[in-house]
């Protein structure tokens, strides 16, 4: 994405606590948009990745998960209306349906994230029982500069709205989005905020990254959009909340792009407890009885921990 006087940085910590992720200064992590996965060893990857590394685990045919998506948004547009009244997205809105794929459960390359890092710590401890998991961090505001330095650059402009900023950032992914590419496609990651919110994204504090290729793992084009050419750097935790409270907190370490917070199994417990605390459950978080009867393991693991 150009030349970059300044060198990015990933880090990866693990957890020697089980109230580390408290400690984090709040401006600093205003920052990130945060997302938690189950499996401490799990990378970035969609589920169309996922979907088609499974069906076809050793497929060369770059434009394959491309046809998937082609397929997949056709049928989806087109049978819609026998199962929905709500009011649907315009036929070239592809963000909006992708959005609206993703919230039913069909595989897309969209990736979740959330503006709060307990809702991501929830869903890294929902479904994780033997493994450790992980809070995956990536720094937003140097996501969305990228675009931004590149609009007013081709604009000639010094400054311009945030509004016209998001309009074009919108713009720039819905146009990857059900096409079979015909050259190289640029390598970027667009941060997705679809104009039709629902509960579920209104609760979580939720929005969507996406790459523009989708030839490659979302890693990779995340790293080649970075310009990451180095392996996470390993450091304690303690190093990474005291970066939080230093001089580089007002702007969020803007060479810190990602971060990796690996949180050992033995502290599931004490986290599920905190989160219980701030009301971060799964029927807060998942609107309506599915929302409820998703929350009722939990309150019998609980009541289970006193029948000694």
């Amino acid at each position: 994405m150009g030349n970059r006087e300044r060198k990015p940085i990933v880090v990866s910590a693990t957890m020697e606590h089980w109230n580390d992720v408290v400690s984090f200064n709040q401006l600093f992590l205003s920052h990130f948009v945060f997302r938690g996965q189950a499996n401490a060893e799990w990378d970035l990857r969609t589920s169309l990745e996922r979907t088609v590394n499974l069906h076809h685990p050793n497929y060369i045919d770059r434009l394959l998960p491309n046809i998937y998506e082609s397929n997949m948004l056709e049928q989806f547009k087109y049978k819609y209306p026998l199962y929905s009244t709500n009011i649907q997205p315009e036929k070239d809105e592809n963000l909006e349906w992708l959005a609206l794929m993703q919230h039913y459960g069909a595989p897309t390359r969209l990736l979740d994230f959330s503006k709060s890092l307990f809702v991501a710590l929830y869903m890294a401890l929902d479904n994780s029982f033997s493994e450790n998991c992980a809070i995956w961090g990536v720094n937003i505001e140097a996501t969305t500069r990228v675009h931004t330095v590149e609009y007013m650059t081709e604009n000639n402009l010094k400054s311009t709205p945030h509004s016209v900023i998001d309009e074009y950032i919108y713009n720039k992914g819905n146009s990857f989005i059900g096409t079979i590419p015909t050259q190289n496609v640029a390598q970027e990651i667009i941060p997705v905020h679809p104009k039709l919110c629902n509960e579920r994204i209104a609760i979580q504090q939720g929005l969507f990254l996406m790459a523009s290729d989708l030839g490659n793992p979302f890693m990779k084009v995340f790293n080649s959009f970075f310009e990451i050419e180095d392996q996470p750097i390993e450091i304690p935790i303690k190093n990474l909340l005291d970066l939080s409270y230093s001089q580089y907190k007002l702007t969020g370490c803007r060479d810190l792009v990602l971060f990796k917070i690996i949180i050992p199994k033995k502290f599931k417990w004490q986290l599920t407890q905190l989160l219980n605390q701030m009301n971060i459950t799964a029927e807060t978080l998942y609107p309506g009885l599915g929302g409820l009867a998703k929350s009722l393991s939990v309150l019998q693991l609980r009541d289970l921990m006193y029948e000694d």
